[in-house]
């Protein structure tokens, strides 16, 4: 071989090896970015999609708590938390959005479900949650409301996709709460709390998702209420259960009080069941189950049979 055809051979050998270099590395460069979460969303018919890091949660006390977050630049900039139960009860929600074209100054708005009663206007479906996995799955749609005028509304529509949360937290207070499902009516509690008074009498609240308020109130403090039954009817006042329902108009706000509501008083009787008292989480638990008969004008509208509670008492 002559030494020009050498040279010339060994010039086309490096042009392909750096030809194929160039193929590489447009090859990886143009390799699609792997989606571990994703939540598609349609505001106002406006369509986003937030992916990854911007999509995340937690589990904590059984509930599961998502947050997203998106930014353009030019345009808008918004985040959307959503927290469920692990068996797909919407808990509560929250949508932020900062307007970031055409504006002087920005300000983020709070947009917000109706209180008391997220099923109202919101809903989640096609749920589905793998604990080991840590795998979640549902679809979203509803409207909110903003916090400081309930004219302005946002119509969210879409789903979430998340492979696996990242973080799992540790209960660190006792679980309470309230639940009952069946084909008339459910109730699932989304908040309680408990007072206790001066005569030492108790009243535990528990509020729904689907805007029901059921009360009970007990002589004294419930861990020291024997396990068994304890019947009331409708001239009971003490060691006996209340039940409302929430009316009147929207109100969508960060500061939710019951006393800014109408509420529908429906007559009760019935008996509240104590089956167990344990300590959790260094705190006193009661749990048992209440049977309701519910009145409106003196008419049975519904039975309700094995209403699960649970609720810790004030001597922890």
């Amino acid at each position: 071989m002559k030494i020009r055809d050498f040279f010339f051979t060994l010039l086309l050998l490096l042009m392909s090896l750096v030809f194929m270099n160039s193929c590489d590395k447009e090859s990886t460069l143009g390799e699609e970015i792997v989606i571990n979460n994703l939540m598609n969303v349609t505001i106002n018919g406006e369509k986003y999609q937030v992916i990854n890091d911007n999509v995340g949660g937690n589990e904590n006390c059984d509930n599961l708590h998502i947050s997203t977050y998106y930014l353009d630049n030019n345009k808008i900039k918004f985040r959307l938390n959503i927290s469920v139960s692990k068996t797909g009860q919407l808990i509560r929600l929250r949508y932020d959005e900062t307007i970031l074209s055409g504006q002087p100054v920005q300000v983020t708005n709070v947009f917000l479900p109706p209180n008391f009663n997220i099923l109202q206007t919101f809903s989640i479906s096609n749920f589905n949650y793998n604990s080991i996995t840590g795998a979640l799955k549902f679809s979203f749609s509803g409207t909110v409301f903003k916090d400081t005028n309930n004219n302005e509304t946002r119509e969210l529509q879409g789903n979430i996709e998340i492979k696996s949360f990242l973080e799992v937290i540790n209960c660190s207070v006792a679980k309470t709460g309230l639940s009952y499902f069946s084909e008339t009516l459910n109730l699932y509690s989304i908040a309680n709390n408990a007072t206790k008074y001066s005569d030492n009498t108790q009243l535990h609240r528990f509020f729904t998702n689907n805007g029901y308020n059921l009360d009970i109130h007990v002589e004294q403090d419930f861990w020291n209420i024997p396990i068994g039954v304890i019947q009331f009817n409708e001239t009971s006042t003490q060691n006996k259960v209340f039940l409302r329902k929430l009316q009147g108009g929207i109100i969508a706000n960060q500061y939710p009080n019951a006393n800014d509501h109408t509420w529908l008083e429906y007559t009760t009787k019935g008996e509240i069941i104590i089956e167990n008292k344990s300590i959790e989480n260094g705190a006193k638990k009661i749990t048992g189950k209440i049977n309701l008969e519910i009145y409106e004008n003196s008419t049975l509208i519904n039975t309700l049979n094995n209403i699960d509670f649970s609720t810790t008492s004030f001597e922890n």
